[in-house]
């Protein structure tokens, strides 16, 4: 278990902790502290060490040991390494500076010898706070810092006035003398003094905005990204007072996206790392364009910084991800994806750093220090794990499988129904590294393509179906880099109410509800053809009785129809005889006219007069012709026809009315006006009115009403 130490300098003997240094024919795979215990103390060194020591000063559990005995696997190793007592932090960069290693943490910057020994003293502090970079340019070793910009003077870290909290500082290329710092605020411009003293000269104008880890490329672009916006290409102007081009270069110009770009520079020319793979930049058309190598070989690494070591390889770093491609003529040749991978969890991301000191060796930053690496070590033949399930269980968390205890056997594996919600744990182990497995599911007949990788070991089934189901399993040892499967075969029982007996109950009941629904049917049927048949002859006695309905409906309305025309008939044949009959009692009032003038005529002529004879022969003749009383008495029956017995319902209301009353009120009926009645009655038409008159007192009418509407109504 890791415990505090003592201060810097406060540890001595057997205080003091100590790295175990592996000899280089060992795997680089992880790093290895311990803390001495005593004279008869040593270090305790896993497999998982090979290759790798340690430059982080933290103390783990002593494990007895004498110098130059066998390690735990029963293989001698060289004397342990004294190292400090202390922590260092988390690590940021590193500078070898002939014998003596610089280390930048985020609690400041420190020193000691390198290689280390069994002498190797405690680190020396130079500077306190966070130190982002170490540079060695034109001779001079530079500190880029949180508050400075430190340069080493006679073993001793000054700082440069003015230019507060940098970033990174280059050399201005083709300038020599001549330095462009990226500080908290910008860019500016350090100058080497007649003393050889390093001097802030300007601040740089025309970017504002904060500075940032920066390259410079052959045609003197800055190259700068910005963790949201894009990436900046900065052009200096040739007064070296202000940046001429600031240019933001974002999706517009071919980004896949804006934010978690990388700049880096490979083979004298910039890289550009992106969520979507690796860019190079078209300087002719002003857009990023897919580096088409660089993303067949490192397929589906995001973000990733590239480092060229001395033997011409790449090194691919981002968070989870540390790989290796080696290249042959600037081609690539091999890339190794696993060695290294259990490191990726412990690079700080952004602050990844590598300092290669020779073709096989360098020292790699990390949340826990640094890690010094050994290219050239060998792998220690390794057992090769297991992969196997280790526990099934319900999501009530009732255990159904537990691996290698009876009765439990993986091909014997049958669940109930109830439990058919299943947590799958898996177990392939690796202790020599936390995360260092990852896992990847699917069950054939539920998931169509495997799960995705994850360090979570355990895999739930929810609410299976009954049936056989295989699970694939496989792993990925990112330590050793070997991958493992294997299947697990169980069944889920059906359900009671789905089972083999239920089913057969289920086919009794269908059989016997088949039959009683065969039998309720046919007899429904039955009941249905007798209900038709009624219906039928219902239907044929409807029918006749429809048919003998219409058929008097028919005869009736005929027969009406032929009452309408005959009545119709005497009406027009009555309305017929009405005129004639008016035309008579005309002629007849004229004929009566003629005869009274006639009269008049020969009793001025004298009855002697032959004419006179005439004229009495004349007057027989027109009394012979004219038959009043019959005329008026024919008139009456017609009018009588015609309009429904007028006269004799008219009697019946006024009684008193004489036949001279009744002539006027058929008269009236008829339509006719005084004025036209006068002659009928060989009477004045002031004497028509007269009659009127009394005519509406005999009928006892009001003085507002109208007797010949009195008389229509009727």
């Amino acid at each position: 278990m890791a415990k505090s130490l003592p201060p810097l300098g406060s540890a001595t003997g057997a205080d003091r902790a100590a790295a175990w240094p592996i000899c280089r024919s060992q795997v680089p795979i992880v790093l290895l502290v311990y803390r001495q215990a005593g004279p008869k103390s040593g270090p305790h060194v896993p497999k998982s060490a090979e290759g790798l020591r340690t430059i982080s000063w933290t103390a783990t559990r002593p494990f007895p040991a004498r110098r130059g005995t066998r390690p735990a696997w029963g293989r001698p190793g060289p004397p342990p390494l004294p190292l400090p007592p202390a922590s260092l932090g988390a690590g940021y960069a590193s500078l070898l500076q002939g014998s003596q290693m610089l280390l930048a943490t985020n609690r400041g910057l420190y020193r000691l010898p390198y290689p280390m020994n069994a002498s190797t003293p405690t680190p020396e502090p130079l500077l306190k706070g966070q130190i982002w970079s170490l540079d060695s340019i034109a001779g001079d070793v530079f500190a880029c810092g949180d508050n400075d910009l430190w340069v080493e003077r006679g073993g001793r870290f000054i700082p440069i006035k003015g230019v507060g909290g940098s970033w990174s500082v280059a050399e201005i290329p083709g300038k020599p003398g001549k330095l462009l710092v990226s500080t908290y605020i910008g860019f500016v411009l350090l100058e080497r003094g007649p003393s050889g003293e390093w001097q802030l000269t300007r601040r740089i104008s025309g970017y504002n905005d904060a500075g940032g880890h920066f390259i410079i490329d052959s045609r003197n672009n800055l190259w700068m990204a910005h963790w949201m916006r894009g990436i900046y290409r900065l052009q200096l102007a040739s007064d070296e007072k202000r940046f001429h081009r600031v240019e933001l270069l974002t999706t517009r110009h071919g980004l896949p996206t804006n934010r978690n770009n990388v700049v880096s520079m490979v083979d004298g020319d910039p890289i550009f790392s992106t969520e979507g793979g690796f860019y190079t930049f078209n300087y002719a058309s002003g857009r990023f364009e897919p580096a088409d190598e660089l993303n067949k070989s490192f397929s589906s690494i995001p973000s990733a910084r590239l480092y060229t070591d001395l033997a011409g390889a790449l090194w691919a770093i981002s968070p989870d991800h540390v790989w290796r491609l080696t290249r042959r003529d600037g081609h690539p040749e091999e890339l190794d994806s696993t060695s290294y991978q259990s490191m990726g969890e412990r690079i700080i991301p952004g602050f990844d750093h590598l300092r290669f000191l020779t073709p096989s060796s360098l020292i790699m930053s990390s949340q826990d220090g640094f890690y010094d690496i050994d290219l050239e070590a060998r792998r220690t033949p390794e057992r090769p794990g297991n992969l196997f399930v280790a526990r099934v269980s319900d999501k009530s968390d009732s255990t159904l499988y537990v691996s290698g205890i009876a009765p439990h056997r993986q091909s014997e594996l049958k669940v109930a129904y109830r439990h058919n919600s299943l947590i799958f744990d898996m177990a392939l182990p690796e202790y020599r590294a936390e995360n260092a497995v990852r896992y990847s599911f699917m069950l054939e007949g539920l998931d169509k393509e495997w799960s995705r990788w994850s360090t979570i070991s355990t895999k739930e089934y929810p609410y299976l179906s009954e049936g056989s189901y295989t699970l694939h399993v496989r792993a990925r040892d990112a330590y050793s880099g070997r991958q493992y499967t294997t299947d697990f075969q169980f069944t889920v029982s059906p359900p009671w109410y789905r089972s083999i007996i239920a089913k057969i109950l289920y086919f009794l009941i269908a059989c016997a509800a088949g039959w009683g629904i065969y039998t309720a049917v046919k007899r429904s049927a039955r009941r249905q053809a007798d209900a038709v048949e009624r219906r039928k002859e219902e239907e044929m006695t409807q029918l006749k009785r429809d048919a003998d309905e219409q058929a008097l409906r028919k005869d009736y309305e005929i027969a009406h129809l032929k009452s309408e025309q005959l009545e119709h008939d005497i009406k027009h044949k009555s309305e017929e005889l009405s005129n004639i009959t008016m035309n008579v009692i005309r002629k007849n009032e004229i004929l009566l006219d003629i005869a009274t003038k006639l009269t008049k005529v020969q009793e001025a002529m004298g009855p002697d007069a032959a004419e006179a004879k005439q004229i009495a022969r004349i007057q027989r003749l027109i009394q012979d012709n004219m038959s009043h009383d019959d005329d008026w008495r024919s008139f009456t029956r017609n009018f009588d026809i015609v309009y429904e017995n007028y006269t004799k319902r008219l009697i019946e209301l006024h009684p008193d009315l004489n036949s001279s009353d009744l002539r006027i009120c058929c008269y009236l009926k008829m339509g006719l006006s005084s004025k036209e009645i006068a002659p009928l009655f060989n009477i004045s038409y002031r004497s028509v009115e007269m009659t009127r008159y009394r005519l509406r007192k005999k009928l006892g009418l009001e003085r507002e009403t109208n007797l010949v509407d009195y008389l229509q109504k009727i």
